[in-house]
């Protein structure tokens, strides 16, 4: 008597939204997700043999990546059918004609499930018994799920009927199990900026453009559905004058893949319908602030090239001479000498 995981992959994935990519074949960590699946059981001891029934047009991909991930078990890959009891039917027709003198006991798992423990679906007893099992049934989830999360379920064993067997004279190794849904999702989330309003210009006066917009991440939907956007940088506009623009690079979680490939991207900032103008500040109007106890500043400056930046109408208004200029020397504390210190502010 042999055992063989009979793993069903042939479905598309239409409510993942992967681009036409079927989910078993999308990849976490450089590994299709089928592959974390089939190794669960190329490493149990207690698992002779795998067949595979898989989805049309893809039994030639899984074959080459069974022998690139060392998977050496799988003894056939079968086509998959419109629904997974179907694809399940086609694996056990294909196990009987394997080996049609053996009662061998299927254990029948989902390709998209990588998390299961191979160890907790290990049964022992008399031979008589376990002829009569067909394989062992974990069934969690039935709520509706939008997000990852973890039970403790039991189980039950199942004849090729689908019929619950008596556990008369077998023995477990435990009575229930840890079984992790981890639901999986694709989205594609903006990417943004944020600005600091400063010298007459705002939100409401800027455009910005981003290029590109977007980027498409896969993960764990905990992660992704409170991700509504990416920003890439804080930008102050008074550090230009009338357009910006840099490369960023594009920040994300760890746990999450970038399916769209975009690592950067460019953002250029432009002041829309403001001007900006020159006006000449003398010394009687510039003094220092935040003076430490005991010192003494001077300005030695006679005068400043103020340049500021409004509408039309607010920059005729000003004059020179109502422009008051002042430093800020809070972080000198007890230095003496000349300094050249940068002016943060000009009141008008």
């Amino acid at each position: 008597m042999s055992n063989v995981a009979l793993i069903f992959a042939g479905g598309t994935g239409k409510r993942m939204h992967a681009g036409g990519v079927p989910k078993q074949f999308l990849e976490l960590y450089g590994k299709p997700i089928i592959i974390y699946t089939l190794e669960k059981f190329e490493n149990h001891d207690y698992i002779d043999s795998i067949v595979i029934s898989c989805l049309d047009g893809y039994i030639e991909k899984l074959w080459k990546l069974c022998a690139k991930f060392h998977i050496t078990k799988v003894k056939a890959i079968v086509r998959g059918g419109a629904t997974g009891q179907e694809s399940i039917y086609n694996g056990l027709v294909k196990i009987h004609e394997l080996d049609p003198d053996t009662n061998s006991v299927v254990l029948v798992h989902d390709g998209v499930r990588p998390l299961v423990d191979p160890a907790t679906i290990t049964v022992s007893g008399p031979e008589t018994y376990l002829k009569r099992i067909s394989r062992a049934w974990v069934s969690f989830g039935s709520q509706e799920i939008d997000s990852t999360y973890s039970v403790d379920t039991g189980y039950v064993l199942l004849d090729e009927n689908g019929e619950e067997c008596s556990t008369t004279g077998i023995s477990f190794s435990t009575d229930t199990i840890k079984a992790t849904l981890r639901v999986l999702a694709v989205k594609e989330v903006p990417l943004s900026i944020d600005l600091i309003d400063a010298a007459g210009a705002s939100s409401a006066n800027t455009k910005v453009t981003i290029e590109p917009d977007s980027i498409t991440l896969a993960g764990d939907t905990a992660i992704l559905s409170g991700m509504n956007r990416i920003s890439l940088a804080t930008i102050d506009l008074s550090d230009f004058e009338s357009t910006y623009s840099d490369t960023y690079l594009v920040k994300y979680d760890d746990g999450l893949k970038n399916i769209s490939g975009t690592t950067e991207a460019k953002v250029t900032v432009e002041i829309i319908g403001l001007e900006s103008r020159q006006y000449a500040v003398k010394q009687e109007n510039m003094s220092c602030i935040n003076v430490t106890d005991g010192y003494n500043a001077e300005v030695l400056s006679e005068a400043l090239v103020v340049r500021l930046r409004g509408s039309r109408e607010q920059l005729e208004a000003v004059r020179g001479e109502n422009i008051r200029v002042v430093a800020d020397l809070k972080d000198y504390n007890t230095s003496v000498g000349q300094f050249m210190v940068q002016i943060r502010k000009a009141d008008a």
